[in-house]
Formats: structure tokens, sequence, C-alpha cells
């Protein structure tokens, strides 16, 4: 699908698309699509920028980029062009870890467990703490970083677990075991354009190109049965 969506792209002409993206899609997975869209799209020039979810959304909101993947900073924007991406947060645990092997983890089970934390100003720290106070349970943590993709280096040499969106852990996978939790845990993907007009073609082609590329099981949806 992903092939027929950038064959359709190849007359659309002359043009620029400019794009911003938080980490967790903007080191690997949105700049991958981009260059690929560019390819198959003649004459089409391409400007990529990684930014916090923060930035991005002053991106957008400037007109500086066409589109925008970030984390919520807000109740409400009139700069949310789509629905939502929901990414799944999964577990990645170090390979060796007495639960990785399970296809299913409950969160439960994660009391007393050391955690690599996401730094306390991204809203995907929230959620997962969130969660965490809500079932009441406490894990230990023992490091804190910026990155998800930092987290799942440190998780890889054996540090603890930690919970990100499957995006960035399926680039782990060999390295460290991803596992789904449960209850699940989903990272909703705000969708940006800039406000006060229509969000262009080249923009709504591409994100076409991105939900269609998701990897499996990077989409939240129900947890496999528990065996």
């Amino acid at each position: 699908q992903v092939d027929r969506l950038a064959s359709n792209m190849r007359g659309a002409g002359l043009g620029e698309l400019r794009v911003a993206a938080m980490p967790s899609l903007g080191i690997a997975f949105v700049p991958r699509l981009l260059a690929r869209f560019a390819r198959d799209s003649e004459g089409l020039r391409v400007a990529m920028t990684v930014a916090s979810s923060l930035e991005v959304h002053e991106l957008v909101q400037s007109g500086q980029v066409d589109l925008g993947f970030a984390n919520a900073v807000s109740a409400g924007s009139a700069m949310v062009a789509a629905p939502p991406i929901p990414l799944a947060g999964v577990l990645v645990l170090p390979p060796r870890h007495r639960l990785a092997r399970r296809r299913v983890v409950e969160l439960r089970e994660l009391a007393g467990e050391p955690q690599v934390s996401l730094g306390r100003q991204y809203r995907l720290r929230d959620l997962v703490d969130e969660t965490f106070d809500r079932h009441g349970i406490a894990p230990v943590s023992v490091a804190e970083t910026q990155s998800a993709a930092a987290a799942c280096e440190m998780v890889a040499e054996g540090l603890g677990f930690t919970i990100v969106d499957a995006v960035t852990a399926q680039r782990y996978a060999g390295r460290a075991t991803t596992v789904a939790l449960r209850p699940a845990i989903d990272f909703p993907v705000q969708v940006l354009a800039p406000p006060e007009r229509p969000m262009s073609v080249l923009a709504a082609q591409f994100l076409g190109m991105v939900r269609s590329a998701l990897p499996d099981g990077a989409a939240s949806g129900p947890v496999p049965a528990k065996r």
C-alpha cells in the first residue's frame, strides 16, 4: 500500500514539503518515509526537522512547517488537522529479564522493578506515571532520560525496564525484548498543520503514507490474550 501511495505521487509536480516531528517518530521513521516520498515525487524538495513536541507546535503555529507530529501540549489546539496517530505503548525489557519470554505482562508485575523513566517534562512520562499511580504500583526509578531511544539503550544494557512507543521500541529488536502491557498505555500523536489554512495536498498525501507505513503492532489496539 505504501508503494502504491508513492507511485500515485509521481505526478504531483514541483513543490516543497516541510515536516517536523518529535524524536520518537522523527529520528528514523518519518525521515525514512519522507525520503521515499521525495524520491518518488519528481521535483519535490523536502525539509525535515526533529524537535521537542513544544517546538513542533511552535514551528507549525508560525507556518515554518507544513505538517507536524507531536504530543499534545495543551487541552485544545487550532493546529490539530486530523485524527491522532494512536501509537501503542510497549514494555521494553532486557533480553534475560524474568518477564522477557511473556507475550503480555500485567502492570502489577512491575511493582518494585527497576525502571528507566522518560524525563519529567515529557507527556509520555506523565501517561506512564499516571497509569502506575492509578493502579497503586510503584516501580523503582534507577535512571531518567529525555529520549525514548536512550531509555531503550539503557534497557538493552540490562539497567531495568522502560515503557515507550512501539515505533521506537522496534528499532531495538534483537537487543531488547518488547512485550505488550495490560492494561494498555497508548501514546496518541497529534497531527498538526498551520491554522487558518487547509492542509496542503502534499502534506495530506504524506500523512496517508505515514499512517499506512506504521509497523505491525505500532498502532494501539486490543492487548493479546494472556498465555
